[in-house]
């Protein structure tokens, strides 16, 4: 648990990103002024928490329950990268 890997912090004054930047449904750029996150950061802090998670758990096997609506998708996203991360590092050793 020592070995976490840094936060990122976003602060209220961040300026963003203009959305010419970014491949953004045309229904979507009328309520949008900026993109604060972009979906690689987000995906690059999500494997990064799935390598945390894994060192955490020392090779045991992992149970997951998902109880808020609308979070199956991060939480299969997250149990099924640490699934192929853990593969991957085994077969390659």
């Amino acid at each position: 648990m020592a070995n976490r890997s840094p936060s990122i912090r976003i602060g209220d004054d961040a300026p963003g990103y203009d959305l010419d930047c970014f491949s953004i449904p045309k229904n979507y750029t009328q309520d949008l002024e900026k993109v604060f996150i972009p979906h690689g950061l987000i995906m690059d802090r999500i494997e990064r928490l799935a390598g945390d998670v894994l060192q955490d758990m020392g090779g045991q096997h992992i149970v997951a329950l998902c109880v808020l609506k609308g979070a199956y998708k991060f939480l299969a996203g997250n149990v099924l990268y640490e699934y192929m991360w853990s593969f991957y590092h085994k077969t390659k050793a």
